[in-house]
């Protein structure tokens, strides 16, 4: 029997903010080449678990594994170069770019490092090799922003903003992809296109963790799910199974009646 090596583990994380735990003694782990969930209640920890895999904060205890290596601790760009990228809940592109500059100024690949000096001279750009460029026009296409590839980023709607990461994120070939609440203020028809994208990301070999509240949708791209509650996991399985969960029924139940 082949033993598969998780691709990502956490192991008793804990993080504090001002004497209040966000995160207590979470661990889970996730299988390469998949998308899993990660779902619970409102201050479940969830986003602060996303914050401490990228590098955007370090754990107070605990382990995270990527890849087999102990990598907790490690700052966000040291973790982009390993292949761990992700998204915000809040888009955010280069606004004075425009959205073909965007990806092609999104690679982690050393040879291309004169993308980032594009950032302060676009000169930089023009030197960028004929294929990365045929690339970057392809992932547009898939998102269906070819034809505002010159448009500067930041005039784009809120919904192009949210395709443009799926093509910066895809065009840099991470390993894993961390995506923060993806479907939060968009309509029901781009939410399909999104679920469509996401769902390319794992046909293209990466690894997909995502927090997202809209369970239908998260159901619709995601193998499985990881529930969290109060800093920890409860729960992990499919939808249908964690429906029937009585603890996570407890959790979500609990969420509403505080809100009433």
């Amino acid at each position: 029997m082949t033993i598969v090596q998780p691709i990502l583990e956490l192991n008793d994380v804990v993080k504090n903010f001002s004497g209040v735990q966000a995160v207590r003694g979470c661990t889970f782990s996730i299988e390469a080449g998949k998308a899993t969930g990660l779902i619970g209640p409102n201050g479940a920890g969830k986003s602060t678990v996303i914050e401490l895999i990228s590098g955007f904060q370090i754990p107070d205890s605990g382990t995270i594994k990527f890849n087999g290596n102990e990598v907790q601790g490690r700052p966000a760009y040291k973790m982009s170069k390993l292949g761990v990228a992700r998204t915000f809940q809040t888009t955010r592109e280069w606004a004075s770019l425009t959205t073909l500059e965007n990806v092609l100024c999104a690679t982690r690949d050393r040879r291309s490092e004169a993308a980032w000096r594009a950032i302060f001279d676009r000169r930089q750009i023009k030197r960028i090799d004929a294929e990365d460029r045929m690339r970057a026009r392809d992932l547009l296409n898939r998102v269906g922003l070819l034809k505002v590839k010159n448009e500067l980023s930041g005039n784009l709607s809120g919904g192009q903003k949210r395709l443009l990461e799926f093509a910066k994120v895809a065009f840099a070939r991470p390993t894993l992809v961390l995506l923060d609440e993806p479907h939060a203020g968009v309509n029901p028809v781009m939410g399909n296109i999104l679920a469509e994208q996401i769902t390319n990301l794992s046909k293209d070999g990466m690894t997909v963790l995502m927090v997202e509240h809209n369970l239908g949708f998260l159901e619709k791209v995601c193998d499985n799910a990881i529930v969290m509650s109060l800093g920890q996991v409860i729960a992990r399985g499919s939808m249908h199974d964690l429906r029937k969960d009585p603890k996570v029924m407890e959790a979500y139940l609990g969420e509403e009646e505080s809100r009433g």
